[in-house]
């Protein structure tokens, strides 16, 4: 399966990475492993505690 690249929008600062796409994007605890996460340009881990910029 190909990996999906997310986005994360500037208003959500300070949500856990893992919660904020659950939560606000609806992904399962599956789905996230099989995500590219990507902040100012930079790739993080789904489990990084907070968004910060």
């Amino acid at each position: 399966e190909k990996m999906k690249k997310y986005i994360v929008e500037h208003e959500y600062d300070g949500y856990e990475i893992g919660t904020y796409l659950k939560e606000i994007k609806g992904y399962s605890s599956r789905g996230l492993r099989n995500l590219e996460i990507y902040l100012n340009g930079k790739r993080i881990k789904s489990n990084t505690k907070k968004i910060k910029n």
